[in-house]
């Protein structure tokens, strides 16, 4: 109870302080838009060993309205968006009720300096930070929530994000940047896919950044973060809270016309509470280069150095790298492939996984238009993630154990706009997960089947 109440009093001062910033103007340009989408959403799980938890189908029917109010001037900009849901489960025959409600807006205080806010309240039981809705609101404040772990068995949560920010410009391309960013998550202890190990948190966030163009050829980028999470744990259970810290350091060159190069180095550290949780350092290092090949096509090109500690045990030197190619298919379409090996610390996607992640992660994405009214899209991905665990043993309470995730994932969608104001989409996702950790693995097929309408209704 005490949580929610926080939370609306967080949405509170948020909608408060965005109405002062975004003061009348003169010239201003005022909008309403309205939208309505309803559809079936179905998803299948099977895991390869048997779960309390299990509960494989989820079938919904879902009614979902959308409120949009825009406000623009040539000094600042205001939203305020409504788009909740309402869900009945056709297996249970209950009902559920989402919500997402997002208010957002940024000033030019001086031609230099610029500020903003941003506050979203979403209730909901998809990973999808959106809510699954389509939402083509732009982002004011920058920095992007944590996204959270397909792998939560569609657990309903809800979860506040706060976020402020404020930019000096003093050079042409050249800027300084003050982010700070408060989020709550937590967990419907009543739901029926409800998962212990699924985490809850405050999340603390706060980031300096300086952008600054020595001349035609040579930029650099200096980006500092600090994040602190507050982990909710039982008194059994032991303390997941953690420090991050992470610098970035990057310098551009572009000697030579659509070609970029960059050298960057990279630093994360997490610190744990807990004594059975290791710290963790990673060191990354990287040449990269961009070449833009015509106006239809790029590509990206970056390898170099990586070494990884965690305390208590040998450090691990590997490499870092990106392969990608991007490929547009005249005016209707286009093909992106990449290949990409990182390494990180992942601590806030809401499951009981965290610490290093070292990953391969191998995507094909593509879209086209095949006649004015009709869109298809596909993508093909394959993830390989080397993860740890405490995995405590007679004799060594602080074993920790290295396991290996394969995930696999396939989906297509396919829309079509009618009437001028109406969308009609289907779309299939097929994601496969292969753990170590054998109660983990599981299949899963995922069908969103949506009419939706919207339209601008007023503009003043």
């Amino acid at each position: 109870m005490h949580d929610i109440t926080n939370s609306k009093i967080i949405s509170g001062l948020a909608v408060l302080i965005l109405m002062t910033v975004s003061s009348v103007s003169n010239a201003r340009v005022n909008s309403v838009t309205a939208g309505l989408s309803t559809g079936y959403d179905y998803s299948d799980r099977t895991y390869d060993q048997e779960r309390n938890d299990d509960d494989d189908d989820y079938e919904r029917l879902f009614l979902s309205p959308r409120l949009l109010f825009r406000s623009l001037s040539e000094r600042d900009s205001f939203e305020l968006e409504a788009n909740p849901s309402i869900k009945y489960d056709l297996d249970e025959s209950n009902t559920d009720w989402d919500s997402n409600i997002r208010v957002a807006a940024d000033r030019f205080f001086t031609k230099e300096w610029q500020s903003g806010i941003s506050n979203q309240y979403l209730v909901s039981d998809s990973s999808d930070s959106d809510n699954g809705t389509n939402n083509n609101s732009d982002d004011l404040t920058g920095p992007t929530d944590p996204q959270l772990s397909d792998d939560r068995d569609r657990q309903r949560y809800w979860r506040n994000s706060l976020n402020l920010f404020t930019n000096y410009f003093y050079a042409e391309d050249s800027s300084m940047r003050l982010d700070l960013g408060y989020i709550v998550l937590r967990n419907d202890n009543d739901d029926t896919f409800n998962n212990d190990d699924n985490d809850e948190y405050d999340r603390y966030s706060a980031s300096l950044m300086n952008r600054h163009r020595y001349n035609a050829i040579w930029a650099s980028t200096v980006d500092f973060g600090f994040v602190y999470g507050d982990f909710k744990e039982n008194e059994s259970e032991i303390s997941d809270d953690v420090d991050e810290y992470r610098l970035s350091l990057a310098l551009d060159n572009q000697s030579i016309v659509n070609n970029l190069l960059t050298v960057s180095f990279d630093y994360t550290a997490a610190r744990y509470e807990s004594s059975n949780q290791d710290d963790n350092d990673i060191y990354q290092g990287r040449l990269n280069w961009r070449r833009d090949h015509s106006s239809r096509m790029y590509t990206n090109l970056g390898a170099g150095p990586s070494y990884s500690k965690t305390d208590g045990q040998d450090g691990d030197w590997g490499g870092n790298g990106i392969a990608e190619v991007n490929y547009a298919v005249d005016e209707h379409g286009y093909i992106n492939f990449s290949v990409e090996k990182s390494y990180d610390v992942d601590n806030f996607d809401g499951s009981d996984e965290s610490g290093v992640v070292d990953t391969w992660a191998t995507r094909l994405r593509g879209g086209y238009q095949l006649q004015s009214d009709l869109n298809v899209s596909g993508n093909l991905a394959y993830l390989n993630e080397d993860r740890e665990e405490l995995v405590p043993r007679a004799g060594d309470p602080d074993n920790i154990d290295d396991y290996t995730e394969d995930r696999y994932i396939a989906g297509a969608g396919i829309s079509y706009d009618f009437l001028q104001y109406y969308t009609a989409s289907l779309d299939y996702t097929y994601t496969e997960l292969d753990s170590d950790r054998d109660r983990d693995s599981y299949d899963d097929h995922r069908v969103v089947l949506t009419l939706s309408w919207g339209q601008e209704l007023f503009r003043w």
